[in-house]
């Protein structure tokens, strides 16, 4: 495909939220509403698809393997080719997951322009349906996102002082003896929170690598929040 066609084609990545279609932005929905076609997930939750078929009909969903993640943008990347103003669908908020960047650079080098619509994280969603707002302000007004890989690879984890609640999206195909390694010596945090969004669970859990490295291995939970106390 010739880049100067392409270069006439617009990629949204849109973050949406499953919890709540309702609580999508309205960028996000004006943007879905003028797109030629809507691209995302065969995961994505029926209630999730009758809903959004009321703002766009064509829809495509795309075979999504947690073990190939190559597959999903191949595709993604056929369908596009057909239409001029693309939106790819992604459950949560792309900003802060590596994968939907991995997404936005494949299809800049293919020639598209992208564009990152930013939707509701769907840990946000969690904790507000679970009245658990993500900030207390008498205790935890400065919270941080960081993706467990970061932690893995980079060693991102630093200038912590000010912050209250640390937000941990776990990536389980990494290895995660070296995580629980750092979070074990994260002294400063003092309560643990294993949180699924989907499934609507959440546990404490006490600060012991053994307990730790056992509840990440079960890759139960997408969600890792610390606390200071």
């Amino acid at each position: 495909m010739n880049i100067q066609n392409t270069k006439k084609k617009t990629i949204y990545l849109v973050g949406t939220t499953s919890l709540n279609f309702n609580n999508l932005t309205i960028e996000a929905i004006k943007t879905i509403n003028k797109s030629e076609c809507v691209i995302l997930s065969d995961k994505t939750p029926k209630k999730f698809l009758s809903q959004l078929k009321r703002i766009n009909t064509r829809l495509y969903l795309v075979r999504q393997l947690s073990t190939n993640k190559k597959e999903f943008i191949n595709s993604a990347y056929k369908i596009a080719l057909s239409y001029r103003i693309i939106s790819i669908l992604e459950i949560d908020d792309p900003i802060f997951i590596g994968e939907e960047i991995d997404k936005y650079r494949f299809f800049v080098k293919k020639g598209f322009q992208v564009k990152i619509v930013s939707g509701i994280i769907n840990l946000l969603d969690f904790l507000n349906l679970k009245l658990e707002p993500i900030t207390d302000r008498k205790k935890n007004s400065a919270v941080s996102f960081i993706e467990s890989n970061k932690i893995i690879v980079d060693n991102q984890i630093k200038n912590l002082d000010h912050v209250q609640k640390l937000i941990i999206k776990l990536n389980h195909e990494k290895g995660n003896k070296v995580l629980v390694k750092i979070l074990t010596n994260l002294n400063q945090f003092s309560k643990f929170n294993f949180v699924n969004t989907l499934t609507y669970q959440k546990i404490s859990l006490k600060k012991e690598s053994d307990l730790l490295n056992k509840t990440i291995e079960k890759r139960n939970f997408n969600y890792l929040i610390l606390e200071k106390i």
